[in-house]
């Protein structure tokens, strides 16, 4: 078990790493370096996302409780449709956004179920997430009036790559709990089957 997820990680890192590499910046996220791409450079999104996913699926699929097992498939369904659909659009759409929130959404689910403890990853975004709700309050049109408009400061970094932020956290959450359920005395399960 410990072999495949740590090889779907290692692939997964050397992508990111890669990505930031070719833009020379912080991604706007992990899939913004397939839109850049032509001709049969598309392929190497998806070829990414799915290796790392059907790596991933083997190890997560069965790491959770049978009761539970649904949410993995989701995150496995949902990567799998986000992996495809650079090659049947130019440019980002709809579909993409919704199945890699859901991906997002339902990896935290199965990290929740696998090892609650690992959730302690989005600590991270507390003062990023105050800061966005503040100026998100400012800029309300409720708001605005009473605060003035608050301009947008160019030295914050994560305005531009707050979705690769928050993906990489998503993704690291889920291998830190891989791991934690394979050394299952670091790891319980709060829907345990009995």
């Amino acid at each position: 078990m410990v072999s495949r997820f740590i090889l779907s990680a290692a692939i997964a890192m050397a992508y990111i790493i890669a990505t930031v590499f070719v833009q020379k910046r912080i991604p706007v996220s992990m899939s913004s370096l397939c839109y850049t791409f032509k001709g049969a450079w598309r392929w190497l999104w998806s070829l990414w996302i799915w290796t790392t996913m059907f790596l991933l699926a083997f190890d997560l699929i069965p790491a959770m409780p049978e009761n539970c097992q649904v949410f993995a498939f989701a995150t496995c369904a949902c990567l799998l449709f986000v992996g495809a659909m650079p090659l049947f659009n130019i440019e980002k759409n709809t579909a993409h956004n919704v199945f890699g929130i859901g991906a997002g959404v339902f990896s935290q689910v199965c990290v929740m179920i696998m090892a609650p403890q690992v959730l302690w990853g989005w600590i991270v975004l507390l003062p990023i997430g105050i800061d966005f709700l503040w100026r998100m309050i400012q800029l309300s049109r409720f708001t605005a009036p009473l605060m003035g408009r608050m301009p947008a400061n160019p030295h914050r970094f994560y305005d531009e790559c707050m979705v690769f932020i928050l993906e990489t956290i998503a993704m690291t959450n889920t291998y830190t709990a891989l791991y934690f359920v394979s050394h299952s005395q670091l790891a319980f399960h709060i829907f345990a089957v009995e």
